[in-house]
């Protein structure tokens, strides 16, 4: 069997195998819990009051049966993780009719960009969904240049 890389489709890809593995990864990815990724707009900064800090981005998760303790978010290399693990036990004498909170364990993991940073204090809870703001660093300008060995 021949394996399939980045570089044997275009040998100017050197090193994006890892694209296929989260492609790959995409396509077997849960859908709990429900998130939303959003972009702040340019107009919605322009609307925040002088002194106000401004992100870029907000990633919104649905946590409802969560508590704060009970998530952990944190970042290695380019990869941001999100999990959670209800520590809450089934109450003796409760028998649910219908039990559509969930709160089966979860985790959720988004690549960011090397220009992107969570935003100190950036994390908060409020009203069972997790948010996450996210800036867009600039990258520094010029060309970076390699020695040869």
């Amino acid at each position: 069997m021949v394996s399939t890389t980045m570089s044997t489709i275009n040998p100017f890809l050197i090193g994006f195998e890892s694209l296929f593995d989260k492609a790959n990864s995409m396509i077997n990815e849960s859908s709990y819990p429900p998130y939303n990724v959003i972009k702040i707009s340019d107009e919605a900064k322009a609307d925040q009051p002088e002194g106000w800090e401004y992100w870029d981005y907000e990633i919104h998760l649905a946590v409802a049966g969560f508590k704060e303790n009970e998530i952990k978010v944190y970042r290695e290399g380019n990869v941001l993780t999100i999990s959670g693990e209800s520590k809450e036990k089934p109450e003796d004498g409760f028998i649910y009719i219908h039990k559509g909170i969930s709160s089966r364990k979860f985790k959720k993991q988004f690549t960011l960009s090397e220009n992107v940073k969570v935003l100190e204090r950036g994390v908060g809870f409020d009203e069972g969904i997790l948010k996450i703001c996210l800036e867009n660093i600039e990258p520094k300008p010029g060309i970076e240049y390699y020695e040869v060995y």
